[in-house]
């Protein structure tokens, strides 16, 4: 009967650890979180993808992803 209570409190211990252990997971210091980047996005005027603003094109008062675009947009429609 002794080593069936020391195996009870065993379990329980093993148990009781394992909770604790989950306990710290979910309410522990959390990573910090990746900066997500904050520059200004526009729109390509003929492809119609974004690009950062400041590796847009920028002509006429639109924007495009690069000088290519950028000819085919200043050019005859």
């Amino acid at each position: 009967m002794g080593w069936a209570r020391l195996a009870l409190l065993i379990a329980i211990a093993w148990l009781l650890a394992l909770g604790m252990r989950a306990v710290r997971r979910r309410f522990g210091p959390r990573p910090p979180q990746k900066q997500l980047d904050s520059r200004k996005m526009v729109q390509c005027a003929v492809c119609e993808i974004y690009v950062p603003e400041s590796a847009a094109t920028q002509r006429a008062g639109r924007y495009y992803c690069g000088d290519d675009h950028a000819d085919q947009g200043a050019g005859p429609a």
